[in-house]
């Protein structure tokens, strides 16, 4: 079992990888998968998610790309949504979030799918 002082996660890479979540950046998914990796491995968390590409989408253009295609996919339930099926929001952004390998900011996501889907009803 590895303890404190033998772990690689220096101070300052915690402290980016803070910065990068308080800046917008990642999730909170990113930050668990890559704390073991640091643990063991060291390295530098900001180059680690550059490397990766594990930022958030933040290009407008990009995101409204990727919810366009799922809706156009997923026309049976976009129809069964706007028709009351409420339940299937959960269906839809997880559609999404696969799409997009989960690098769309949760609640980004859920409000451009609220104007998206509330729109043309």
């Amino acid at each position: 079992m590895k303890t404190l002082s033998s772990s690689k996660l220096t101070p300052q890479s915690l402290a980016d990888l803070v910065k990068l979540r308080e800046d917008g950046l990642i999730g909170s998914k990113v930050i668990k998968a890559l704390v073991p990796e640091l643990v063991k491995d060291g390295g530098d968390p900001v180059a680690i998610v550059e490397e990766r590409d594990l930022k958030f989408i933040t290009d407008p253009k990009q995101i409204e790309d990727v919810l366009q295609g799922v809706l156009n996919q997923e026309v049976e339930l976009v129809t069964k949504y706007k028709a009351g099926e409420k339940k299937l929001m959960g269906p839809l952004k997880g559609k999404v979030m696969a799409a997009s390998r989960g690098r769309i900011e949760p609640e980004l996501l859920q409000k451009r799918l609220d104007e998206l889907l509330s729109a043309d009803s």
